[in-house]
């Protein structure tokens, strides 16, 4: 999609499946963009290398708040419930839930090894990946805040990675928390029981 002078929305030709011009364009960040996370009201936030987190919507061109962090923010993700929360994980080595309308961290959590991924349960729990291959999973609720659950190690058996590499992103399929049919998704392309932490398959996609 692309935009006219006035604000009009063209259509891309027959020949184009996405238009080469941006539709709009966001500038706020001094440095590379590394995390992108869409809200469903149409929010975004953006968190990178200039230890920012900028929220912006797709109706407005100026940033709507700034975030600040004191290191690169590798991840973000919108609460699914509530999209006046987000989450980050910074090289900081902490997990933080930010209340946007408040402008302020309301939780979080220290950890061990740098953030490399996150994602939210439908039950509104949490999971956070590691550069050294790690996932960890909290409870979180706004009175409690994060209260460690459980952790896999998604590492490779074999010598070179035995090790651990780092968990690029987290994908979790159906409820948490509650049958063995329920799984999260390493970067190492596995399938993950919660329940028993066990591996129970070897595809990316499940449906």
């Amino acid at each position: 999609i692309d935009s006219t002078g006035d604000g009009a929305c063209l259509q891309p030709s027959s020949d184009d499946v996405v238009c080469k011009t941006p539709w709009r364009v966001f500038k706020g960040h001094t440095k590379t963009i590394v995390a992108l996370s869409w809200s469903k009201s149409q929010f975004l936030v953006s968190g990178g290398v200039d230890q920012t987190v900028r929220l912006w919507h797709v109706t407005k061109e100026v940033c709507l708040g700034v975030f600040h962090h004191h290191d690169v923010v590798s991840c973000l993700q919108f609460d699914p419930k509530d999209d006046t929360l987000f989450l980050s994980g910074s090289f900081d080595k902490k997990l933080r839930m930010w209340d946007i309308p408040k402008g302020e961290v309301i939780h979080w959590q220290s950890t061990q090894y740098l953030i490399s991924a996150l994602s939210f349960m439908e039950s509104g729990a949490v999971i956070a990946g590691f550069t050294n291959g790690q996932c960890i999973f909290y409870n979180y609720t706004k009175s409690d805040g994060f209260q460690f659950n459980t952790e896999i190690d998604c590492r490779n058996r074999g010598v070179s990675l035995k090790n651990g590499k780092k968990v690029s992103g987290i994908k979790t399929i159906r409820k948490a928390f509650t049958t063995d049919d329920e799984h999260s998704n390493s970067t190492r392309n596995s399938m993950f029981g919660k329940k028993n932490l066990r591996m129970t398959g070897k595809k990316s996609e499940v449906i």
